[in-house]
């Protein structure tokens, strides 16, 4: 089964002949009498949704002798423009993967109109008829801006029907464990993002957030390695900003998705918003239903304790989860320069596990000397409501702006687990109840201020607050058969009180000139962390000032050569998870518990890329440093009873470099592939106790896609990744947990004294579209070989352990997707003009 996986891989590495054409040309002005002050701008924007196109390549061509004059990229607002232009006639050329090429010619600098204004501009997708805008072809899987990849979601037909989790195992450099955490080029502390703004969801693991989205309420995923100064620097991964489907189309409009699956699995979606001149609603709603099984064996050798060398565990693990999303949203825009958003979502999730776990403990003769059957079962629930309202003003001149923005956040987790456990070989019952209550509350406000100075300069700069308070519980309940009644363990009972507030500004000036550009960047900021133990009276504080420097430097040979390098400075922060001291002692042989004296760890990050264009393909090469300072890393210790104690601790120093290889190649009208491999070795020393850590790995992960398209309304898609055994580094974003039961521990760090093995799995999906892609039909299959698990090995002085989980991954779903008013948008064009003013 491997072989299939590894075939589709090199089928997809494999370079097909492409079509080399330049962009270069000779760079000159129009020479003349009049002096060179022209101007010519305009907005790109994408035809369908009309929102602004970030990263358009523009050509500026003279039209007497086609000569290149100039060439510049579009804002992030899909602005352009070209100044000191000389008198004389001039047409326009725009180039972007995945997107027609708009031509737009006789275009005239006078001497008595120098400005030349283009307004708002409409290219299309590959295959579009320009007369009825009616649309055959499709975006790329991937596209690839300066600061970031962006990965269309809606081209990802094989995670159709699937969660979040689904779409970003996907992505390229991204790897997903069996218990769902994520790892990005073998470094797991992520800073997750949605629609640019923290999750809300403070406390709560990242794979219970990403299993409780659908991926049919997804846009895309941007996924940046190494953010500026401007964006928060925790994450020393980088950021993972899922952009959720938000419909602004002029009129009534909303786009429905159901999916169901074998073994129980559906989940729904529905968007939609009402939109005038001046004001826009919009909506959603989501839900998801799974049922899944799980299981679980680890075998433990013990080094120190010869009386009990040898420990078994299997168990089995039915879980379901009921997860319900809903979102309202305002914008009113009374003229071009103010708009007002008033944002609202609202979560709801559940989740319900029900397990048995068989413990044994053996003498050196494997002779059975007690063991435990548990059966648990725990009910968990999340809330959450987080709002924001925010305010832009433009200013007159182009590149001129003020955006704020105030957020709150609010949720609740409480958990309760039921513990039923018999002793052998001496029958003894026991039970047991164990309840956490954790909430959390986060306000945020944040200030932005941009102005790009003249052609080819902007400064940004801004400022951001942030406060943070947690509260949480931890109560252990036992039962007494001879007095019928529960009594609390009082000493692993905890409450915690945990306050985080921090300050910061930052500034960035980039300039671009001839084939350079340039971007320096700094972000000061100041912290405050008050973890405290209510039942003890501990307290600490922690105050840090920190700086975060950023620097970028790209050079382009010409519109598709470019060499881009980047640094910048980030943080890990230890979160409530990390910090909350209280004992999990829900198994009794693998005991939990965070650490209060944690400190930062901060990570200086290197990247050096180079990408190209050849024809229609795009390929891309990334060379990445990352020296990581007081890392914060989970360690395991034997307690004298022979159970697990997993704590964290600063006590590392870790060194992360690699290589990255992608390239997206449109092979033929009915054929395309996306291929990406990256290769890393992760170095990390440091000194726990009597424990010396002493890591030096090397490991590599590969995925592709093969998409096909038959009589133009059936896709056919293909998914293979494949990730080669090795340690991960880092820690922290929202958090580790288990997939389905734990998500009570966030952080996660790097395991120095654990080896994960390999892992490698093949998803395949079949879409066909009617009614002029109004209706959609998806059939999927995830996990065609049956192959996801995970094993691992964990080597310390005092024992040695292997694990193995595998999860019930292989299913099939069938979806259904339906667009109302798709086509309202349908416009009839003069078939000699290539764009629509407005």
């Amino acid at each position: 089964m491997k072989f299939l996986v590894f075939l589709l891989l090199i089928i997809t590495s494999v370079s097909f002949p492409q079509d080399r054409r330049g962009s270069g040309g000779m760079r000159g002005g129009d020479p003349s009498r009049f002096p060179a002050n022209g101007k010519i701008f305009g907005i790109i924007v994408d035809s369908q949704t009309l929102q602004a196109m970030e990263f358009v390549n523009i050509s500026l061509i003279r039209l007497r002798d086609s000569v290149l004059v100039k060439g510049t990229t579009t804002n992030k607002e899909g602005a352009f423009s070209f100044s000191d232009l000389g008198v004389g006639a001039y047409k326009i050329k725009t180039a972007f993967i995945g997107y027609s090429d708009l031509v737009k010619d006789s275009i005239f600098v006078r001497p008595r109109q120098t400005e030349v204004d283009m307004g708002m501009m409409a290219i299309y997708p590959e295959g579009v008829q320009t007369n009825t805008v009616i649309i055959t072809g499709q975006r790329d899987a991937m596209t690839y801006n300066l600061d970031k990849k962006v990965i269309n979601v809606d081209q990802n037909i094989a995670a159709s029907g699937g969660s979040a989790l689904e779409v970003i195992e996907n992505i390229p450099s991204v790897t997903v464990d069996i218990e769902g955490n994520v790892s990005l080029r073998g470094s797991s502390n992520i800073n997750f993002l949605i629609d640019g703004k923290p999750t809300g969801l403070e406390g709560i693991s990242s794979t219970d957030v990403l299993t409780s989205i659908p991926a049919s309420s997804i846009e895309s995923i941007e996924l940046i390695t190494n953010p500026s100064a401007k964006y928060d620097p925790e994450g020393t991964a980088g950021i993972i900003n899922i952009v959720m489907k938000r419909k602004d189309d002029i009129g009534v409009n909303a786009v429905l998705n159901l999916n169901g699956g074998l073994n129980d699995r559906y989940n729904a979606a529905i968007n939609s918003n009402l939109r005038s001149q001046y004001l826009n609603v919009s909506g959603g709603y989501s839900g998801r239903y799974e049922k899944s099984n799980s299981w679980y064996r680890s075998n433990r050798i013990n080094y120190v304790l010869t009386g009990m060398p040898y420990i078994n565990q299997n168990s089995e693990t039915a879980n379901e989860q009921f997860n319900q999303n809903a979102s309202l949203n305002f914008d009113y825009f009374p003229d071009l320069r103010n708009t007002w958003r008033l944002s609202m979502r609202y979560r709801n999730m559940n989740f319900d596990n029900w397990g048995n776990l068989y413990s044994q403990t053996l003498d050196s003769t494997e002779s059975l000397i007690n063991g435990t059957d548990r059966y648990s079962s725990s009910d968990r629930n999340v809330q959450s409501f987080s709002g924001d309202l925010s305010y832009k003003y433009k200013l007159a001149e182009r590149g001129h702006e003020i955006d704020t923005e105030l957020d709150f956040n609010y949720n609740n987790a409480y958990r309760e687990e039921q513990i039923r456990q018999e002793a052998m070989p001496i029958p003894f019952l026991t039970f047991q109840d164990n309840i956490s209550d954790n909430t959390n509350r986060v306000f945020v406000f944040k200030a932005d201020y941009e102005n790009e100075l003249v052609q080819g300069q902007k400064i940004e700069a801004g400022t951001r607050i942030s406060h943070k308070s947690q509260n949480s519980l931890a109560d252990y309940l036992t039962y007494d058969p001879a007095l019928f009644q529960w009594s609390e363990r009082t000493a692993v009972r905890n409450k915690f009180n945990y306050k985080e507030y921090l300050y910061s500004v930052y500034g960035t000036y980039a300039r671009r000139w001839e084939n350079f550009g340039a971007q320096a960047g700094l972000r000061v900021e100041h912290a405050t962390a008050e973890p405290l133990l209510i039942v003890t009276n501990e307290s600490y504080r922690n105050q840090y000032l920190s700086i975060f420097p950023s620097f970028y430097l790209s050079y382009n040979i010409d519109l598709v050569h470019e060499f881009l390098f980047n640094y910048s400075r980030r943080i890990d922060r230890p979160n409530e998870r990390q910090l909350l001291p209280y004992f999990d002692v829900s198994d009794s042989l693998n005991i939990q518990s965070g650490n209060p004296k944690l400190k930062p760890q901060y990570i200086d990050n290197f990247e050096l890329g180079y990408s190209t264009m050849m024809g229609r393909s795009t390929y891309s090469t990334t060379l990445f440093y990352k020296y990581t300072d007081r890392m914060i890393s989970s360690v395991v210790s034997l307690l004298p009873s022979g159970a697990a104690l997993s704590t964290y601790e600063n006590i590392a120093e870790g060194k992360n470099f690699g290589i990255e290889l992608m390239t997206t190649q449109p092979v033929a009208d009915w054929f395309r592939f996306n291929w990406s491999a990256s290769w890393y070795r992760n170095i990390i020393k440091g000194e726990y106790g009597q424990t010396k850590i002493d890591v030096d790995n090397i490991s590599w992960n590969t995925r592709g896609s093969m998409n096909f398209t038959f009589f133009t309304t059936y896709q056919l898609q293909i998914m293979g990744n494949y990730r080669a055994a090795g340690y991960s580094s880092g820690g922290g974003g929202w958090g580790g947990g288990g997939r389905h039961g734990g998500g009570r521990w966030g952080g996660g760090g790097v395991s120095a004294q654990t080896r994960s093995g390999e892992m490698y799995s093949m998803d395949m999906a079949l879409r066909a579209d009617y009614f002029k892609r109004q209706l959609s039909v998806i059939l999927r299959i995830q996990d065609v070989l049956d192959s996801r698990k995970f094993n691992s090995e964990t080597i310390t002085p005092s024992y040695y352990q292997s694990t193995y989980r595998k999860p019930q991954s292989r299913t099939v779903f069938l979806g259904i997707t339906y667009r109302f008013n798709y086509n309202d948008r349908d416009r009839e064009m003069d078939e000699d003009d290539d764009m629509i003013f407005f």
